[in-house]
């Protein structure tokens, strides 16, 4: 791509890194992420949710956690898919505390929608 004079931005990088957490590489999506970084480029809110799902994925939750926390101390807003993946990923990780608390606190400051809180809650369930 580079070597034709394309290059890549934030969307292509998502994508990559969205591959390559399906491939269960979360290691290199996450270089991946580091290097949108150092080369100035803001990681946007589908990078972040594509990398907080592998790490939920392999069961990292806690990592997932500190990753989403670095996302909203470098202003990246979460979106609702973002906080889906985290109380699901909590809830199949047997967190439900946690998954709970989370939910609480996003509907207490009218972040969820009535979408979320049902998918939150049903794996919550299971």
């Amino acid at each position: 791509m580079i070597g034709k004079g394309l290059q890549p931005d934030i969307i292509t990088y998502s994508t990559i890194a969205s591959g390559l957490c399906r491939e269960d590489q979360i290691e290199e999506a996450i270089r991946t992420f580091c290097k949108v970084q150092d080369m100035g480029i803001r990681p946007n809110a589908v990078l972040y949710n594509a990398i907080l799902l592998g790490l939920c994925k392999r069961r990292e939750t806690h990592n997932a956690i500190d990753l989403f926390n670095y996302m909203v101390l470098n202003g990246c807003m979460p979106n609702e898919s973002t906080y889906t993946i985290l109380i699901e990923g909590l809830a199949y990780e047997g967190l439900v505390k946690e998954a709970r608390e989370l939910l609480g606190e996003l509907c207490s400051r009218g972040v969820v929608n009535k979408k979320l809180m049902k998918k939150g809650a049903v794996k919550m369930l299971d």
